[in-house]
């Protein structure tokens, strides 16, 4: 039996450490033959002496008892263990970061992983020895989050003694402090013959990691457009969806493989894949039987074939600035012009041009879809993905995409690409760290601090992570940003739009969801964002999808007999108090079948149904529609799309967020709405948005009537302009000069008013 009384704390600072070139090569995620492979290499050895001397390892450890359950007075015996390199290395790491030296930062990043992971396996011999001593074995260990709430790290702070080390700190997002510690609790048992203390890699949610040891299983891929096949490994205990994302084969999910969207649809065609109870209750019998899966909730024990669409390879990205086509066709070559390259890295889509330097014509655009957001439609979800360990996958997504884009702009032009000189890059801050390879753990927890927000210049070999023939002498300039919520692409549009030089009070929103917004002109300007979320986009729509061919964009509702003139599809419904009919037409994307709802069709049908009274000023749809929503249209096999009384609050949420946001920033500017010039609104969204119904719900004040303007795309017309124009560097620092940021959370009016506009 166990001795109670074996309580006892121990303090390790003795660590003979060597750090390990393999291990740090594979933490680096360097392969032989990478270009900068050798250049590591060399790099290392002096590099990881520096970094061995800065380190400050030390390791907490207290055998003692722990709860079974939150709520169970029940205790079991177990070590506490905190196990940190010191502040050391991750001074070195972060003083390349801010100096821009990112490949150096990025190997000593590594460096430190390697240490740390040495550190605790000398810790294990440790404790194994003491249980030795005490005739016990470990049963498990428990690790956050998989096992245990990240909040639980505090306790272990506090258990294993390491709370009064004042070089140890944890943040509110229980984020630790050096970033290079890590804390978990051993399970004792009295079988000193077991000893499972090692880190399980089945669990971890670090599905990226360098390091995993654990059985893979061939899956066989196939998209069901294209008829592309891939096999893909994936890891014992992984879902279909992270091991797809990973392996770089695309699908949609909105929510991030939470389980909440429910549009990470495949089909098993061979193989068996049982399908979860959750699954159960999102599909029917017949198409259980037919192998309909979630690929956020299967979990493949052994070979199968996973069959996948491609529904967004048709998204619909705006490629247009202020009226000028930016998407027009090859026209004619390119001669012997000096080229430029521009792109607007979007969350949701991503856009890339070809431009003539001297004549400033855009001889072609691609257009595509942010392979990114399978891990996630917005930026949150992304950034958590990052923080759970799959930076290096959503870096690797977007450099992947990036290069994509640019082989097909300069193909489809047989453009000479020793013509190219430079390239210039819009995107958002977080958009920017994740191409990058910046850490996100600052980014999405208070006080937001950015790893960098000026501007990143180096050779475009450096931000793919890979060589492009007839490229190698291409620089690169990522466009800087002004906070972790206002980045790289509002810069841009500010630019594009002309606050540099404008003395007319100008206001500029992007209609994402992220809801960036500014106001002032080339003396001073006032920007900010509302936390918009992505209904705009589709996003938290029961039958939302984004601009595909298929997706319902424009709707109008009229009393009649059904024989109007609807442009793809009209539908009769009885009025909700009986007696009159009225009429429904619609539509689509592409004037293709319904698939689902866009985000200006969104809009569209919430201010038809306000006129036609289905729904009142607060909200509330007629109770007939309560419970199965409004339906639109029929959908493939029959399945109806519908617009819910969920649907219609996410859009109440958004549209008050960015009514109230506007209205504080005029207050904060000091004006009114009649000093305001113009009101440019970007991005796709707001393009192709219906600004009467827009108004009619509120979304806009309708004071700025006639002031409106949608001019697209302005983040690539920024970028564009960056390269053209040659007081544009000049004009970008006037920007970063004249520009504050105003914070909404912390605005009193912001509050008042965003309550006062959720009614329509």
């Amino acid at each position: 039996m166990m001795e109670k009384n074996f309580e006892k704390s121990m303090k390790i600072t003795d660590f003979n450490i060597e750090i390990n070139k393999e291990n740090v090569m594979a933490l680096a995620g360097c392969r032989r033959g990478d270009p900068v492979c050798s250049e590591i290499e060399e790099e290392l050895p002096e590099l990881a002496r520096e970094m061995v001397k800065a380190a400050a390892p030390r390791a907490y450890i207290r055998f003692g008892m722990m709860r079974r359950e939150e709520h169970d007075d029940t205790v079991i015996p177990a070590v506490y263990v905190l196990v940190t390199a010191g502040c050391g290395m991750e001074q070195i790491s972060d003083g390349y970061f801010k100096a821009g030296e990112y490949l150096s930062g990025l190997l000593a990043d590594a460096i430190a992983d390697d240490y740390l992971f040495q550190v605790d396996g000398q810790v294990m011999e440790a404790v194994k020895a003491e249980c030795a001593l005490r005739h016990l074995g470990v049963a498990g260990r428990l690790e956050a989050p998989a096992d245990i709430p990240p909040e639980f790290q505090q306790t272990i702070m506090e258990e294993s003694g390491a709370a009064e080390d004042e070089m140890i700190s944890m943040t509110r997002g229980f984020m630790f402090c050096p970033v290079k510690t890590m804390a978990y609790v051993l399970v004792l048992t009295d079988d000193e013959k077991t000893f499972n203390a090692q880190h399980d890699c089945k669990k971890c949610g670090a599905k990226d990691c360098r390091m995993r040891k654990d059985k893979t299983i061939m899956i066989k891929t196939v998209n069901s457009e294209s008829g592309e096949e891939t096999w893909i490994e994936c890891a014992e205990g992984q879902n279909l969806l992270e091991a797809m994302t990973g392996a770089g084969v695309y699908i949609s999910a909105p929510c991030g493989g939470k389980g909440t969207c429910g549009k990470c649809r495949v089909r098993i065609t061979e193989g068996r894949l049982d399908a979860s109870p959750f699954e159960r209750m999102q599909f029917s019998r017949l198409e259980i039987k037919d192998g309909l899966r979630l690929a956020c909730r299967a979990y493949p024990k052994s070979e199968c074939t996973v069959v996948y669409g491609g529904g967004e390879d048709s998204f619909r990205a705006v490629a247009e600035f202020a009226g000028t086509d930016l998407s027009k066709s090859p026209d004619h070559g390119t001669g012997d012009a000096v080229l430029v390259i521009a792109a607007d890295i979007g969350t949701t889509t991503i856009a890339i041009s070809l431009v003539e330097k001297e004549s400033r014509r855009v001889v072609h655009t691609v257009a595509m879809i942010n392979r990114q957001r399978a891990y996630g439609a917005d930026v949150i979800a992304r950034m958590q993905a990052s923080n759970e360990g799959r930076r290096n996958e959503l870096q690797s997504s977007i450099r992947r995409d990036l290069k994509q884009g640019i082989d097909r702009v300069l193909s489809e032009t047989a453009a000479d690409r020793r013509l190219v000189e430079k390239m210039a890059i819009g995107c958002n801050m977080t958009m920017t760290h994740l191409l990058l390879g910046y850490p996100c753990s600052t980014l999405g927890v208070y006080p937001f601090t950015p790893v960098n927000t000026g501007t990143v210049e180096m050779s475009l070999e450096e931000i793919l992570g890979t060589r492009m023939p007839g490229l190698e002498k291409v620089m690169a300039v990522v466009l800087p940003g002004i906070s972790a919520f206002v980045g790289g692409d509002i810069v841009a549009g500010l630019l594009a739009c002309g606050f540099a030089e404008n003395q007319e009070t100008g206001l500029l929103i992007d209609l994402g969801t992220n809801g960036e917004m500014a106001i002032g002109n080339s003396d001073r300007i006032l920007v900010s964002s509302a936390a918009a979320g992505p209904a705009f986009e589709g996003g938290n729509i029961s039958c939302g999808v984004g601009s595909v061919d298929g997706a319902v964009c424009s709707a109008e509702i009229r009393r009649g007999t059904g024989t109007g003139n609807a442009s793809i599809g009209e539908r009769l419904q009885d009025e909700p108090g009986g007696g009159e009919q009225y009429e429904l037409n619609y539509e689509t994307i592409g004037r293709k079948p319904p698939v689902g709802i866009c985000g200006t069709g969104v809009i569209e049908i919430a201010s038809e149904l306000i006129s036609s009274k289905i729904a009142d000023e607060t909200g509330l749809m007629d109770e007939k529609y309560l419970d199965d929503g409004y339906k639109i249209a029929d959908g493939a096999n029959g399945t109806p799309i519908v617009f819910t009384q969920k649907d219609l609050r996410e859009l109440q949420l958004a549209k008050s967020a960015i009514r109230a946001g506007v209205e504080t920033l005029i207050l904060k500017y000091g004006i009114s709405y009649g000093d305001i010039g113009t009101v440019y609104l970007a991005g796709g969204f707001g393009f192709r948005m219906n600004i009467e119904k827009a108004l009619r719900i509120g979304l806009l004040p309708v004071q700025l009537k006639g002031k409106i303007k949608a001019v697209g795309n302005s983040s690539l017309g920024g970028a564009i302009r960056y390269l053209t124009d040659e007081h544009a560097e000049r004009d970008v620092e006037k920007i970063l000069h004249a520009a504050e940021e105003v914070s909404l959370s912390n605005q009193k009016e912001f509050q008042e008013l965003y309550l006062e506009h959720m009614f329509f």
